[in-house]
Order: structure tokens, then C-alpha cells, then sequence
């Protein structure tokens, strides 16, 4: 079975409340809740701007069959908390269990260069405690009756696993590895630094671009913007013309003596904060923090810098 993660859709809201609402999930939950729909939209824009929290879909041979998240995350101290659970009962297997969770390990180590990574489970599901402890992790504390629910208490077990945990023991297991990161980004359009943008959108023309958006002024950047599309595959292209010396499109005309030359290449994402964390933790640069952009209906963008890549940008579908 081929085992894949994305990102949640707005399609896919119904039956995630509908999983979330079965009394077989829910039995190893902190809590019995009642959703709408209306709610679930809620969720999914607070998880597509938060910072501490990440989640995916579960999908097994193309079909969506559970939800994974990271939570709690800590950038700065290098620790978060995971939790996860299949709703399509027929999917659900020890094999696929243990391959999400380390492949989780691999990410969360080895690309995000965390310190920890916990979890918490209800005492009475000792079934997938000796899941963690089967893939690394080991019970950190059980505290008692943490967590009230319709008037019945629960203990919990906490489990962690290390960094160095991790890395002592990756070589001893074996498991299907789950891509959490690393397909890649969707480019959104490739930015051009040229000096004089009405010139410049005139030859596009003569080479099979149109117009998409005309020419619009980006105070906080000192740049005019214009973008233009090809017609026959729909490519887009930003033309950035600096309006001052001080713009930073300006630096790179200069090196090119005022020749039109390649800026930047700009990547739709699902989350801004949660991607400029992660290429952080890959060894980029930020060179400018997520902001909305004018000549792109306000959405946030941001720039990142590393050497042997240059500059990117992203931004936030």
C-alpha cells in the first residue's frame, strides 16, 4: 500500500467532521464534540495561519483515510507534540501505524532538527502505547486522571522520543518511509528585475505574453509590479521595476548593468508561517517576513535566501 500525506482541502471538511464525530475515534479523545460545517471551515483557516500547529491528510493508495497533525510546535526549543488517527476503518493497519510514525521521526529530527517529540494517549488504549514504544519512543510519565470526560476520568501516558534516541536506534527498523516533506512547491510565476517596465512588457508581448495585470505600485517594497501571462501555457511572468535606488530589485540591475535579468522564483504555499520554519530549519535566509503584497490581492508573501538556490519567494494560497 502506497501511503501519502497533503494537504486538507475544503472538500474534504465533511468527512474529516464525520470521522471526528464517530464514537470509535472519539473514545480515545479528550473530547466528544459536536461539529458543523460552518466550524470545520473555521479550523481549517486557523490551521492555515498558525505557527504551532500543522496538519495532513492520510491518504492510502490515493484514498483519504485519516489525520495526522503536529502540534505545540516550539520553534524555538526544538519540541512538539504529534497525534493522529485513521477514520477509514478498512485502512487501518500495524504496518502503515508504524511507518507514519517514523517516518514522522525522520522529519521531525533530521529536517526540522527538533530536540523532542511527544505524544499523549489515554492509559486504556495500551495498544498504542506499545506502538510508540515499538518505533523508539519510551513513557516519559502516566499522570492520573488528567483529562474528565463525561464524568469519567482518564489517566494518560506521555511518551517522548530524542533526537539522539532516534538517531541511535534508525538503522535497527525497519519501515515503508512517508514523505512529510520535499515534493515540492507549485511555482506561481518567475519575478524579472527589469529598468524600464513599459519597455519590457511591450517585448514580452512580441514573444507570446499578455497582459494579466497592469502595472501597480508596491510602496512598502519601492517597486512597481506588473504580471504577465503566456498564452499558450500559462505561465506567469512578474515584471519588477525599482523605484529608487533603495529598492532591493535595484542591487540586482545594477550588477547586470540595467539588463533584464531574472529575480526570483515564487512558490505557492499552503501555510506561510509554517514553510518559512521549515526552510529556516533547512538553512535559508529570511530576507523579508510574510506581509501582504499589493500587486497580489494582499496575500502574504515572503522572501527567503540560500546560496546554492538564491532567492525565493512564497506565497500563501
Amino acid at each position: 500500500m502506497a501511503v501519502t500525506l497533503r494537504n486538507i482541502e475544503e472538500s474534504d471538511l465533511e468527512m474529516i467532521m464525520n470521522w471526528r464525530m464517530d464514537p470509535d475515534i472519539t473514545r480515545y479523545m479528550n473530547t466528544d464534540p459536536k461539529l458543523t460545517l460552518e466550524g470545520q471551515k473555521k479550523w481549517l483557516s486557523k490551521m492555515k495561519l498558525s505557527e504551532s500547529d500543522r496538519v495532513w491528510m492520510i491518504e492510502v493508495d490515493g484514498v483519504p483515510a485519516g489525520i495526522m497533525n503536529l502540534q505545540n510546535i516550539d520553534w524555538t526549543n526544538k519540541v512538539t507534540s504529534w497525534g493522529w488517527y485513521m477514520g477509514e476503518k478498512k485502512l487501518r493497519s500495524l504496518k502503515i501505524a508504524m511507518s507514519l510514525e517514523m517516518s514522522l521521526c525522520d522529519f521531525v529530527f533530521d529536517t526540522l532538527h527538533f530536540r523532542e517529540l511527544r505524544s499523549e494517549t489515554f492509559s486504556v488504549n495500551a495498544a498504542v502505547v506499545k506502538i510508540h514504544e515499538a518505533c523508539g519512543s519510551h513513557v516519559d510519565r502516566v499522570v492520573q486522571g488528567e483529562v474528565v470526560k463525561n464524568g469519567t476520568a482518564y489517566d494518560v501516558t506521555h511518551c517522548l522520543i530524542t533526537a539522539d534516541e532516534w538517531a541511535a536506534i534508525k538503522s535497527t527498523k525497519k519501515y515503508d518511509a512517508v514523505k512529510f516533506y520535499g515534493e515540492g512547491y507549485k511555482i506561481d510565476h518567475i519575478g524579472y528585475a527589469v529598468s524600464d517596465i513599459q519597455k519590457s512588457a511591450k517585448e514580452y508581448g512580441l514573444i507570446g505574453f499578455v497582459l494579466e495585470q497592469s502595472a501597480v505600485f508596491d510602496e512598502s517594497r519601492s517597486v512597481n509590479i506588473a504580471f504577465m501571462k503566456n498564452v499558450i501555457d500559462g505561465i506567469r511572468v512578474e515584471l519588477i521595476e525599482p523605484v529608487g535606488e533603495k529598492s532591493p530589485a535595484a542591487g540586482a540591475l545594477r550588477k547586470n548593468t540595467n539588463l533584464a535579468t531574472p529575480y526570483h522564483i515564487c512558490y505557492r504555499v499552503w501555510n506561510i508561517l509554517w514553510e518559512v520554519n521549515v526552510l529556516k530549519s533547512l538553512g535559508f535566509l529570511v530576507t523579508a517576513k510574510p506581509a501582504g503584497a499589493v500587486a497580489m490581492q494582499n496575500k502574504s508573501v515572503a522572501f527567503l535566501l540560500k546560496k546554492d538556490i538564491g532567492l525565493i519567494e512564497l506565497v500563501e494560497e
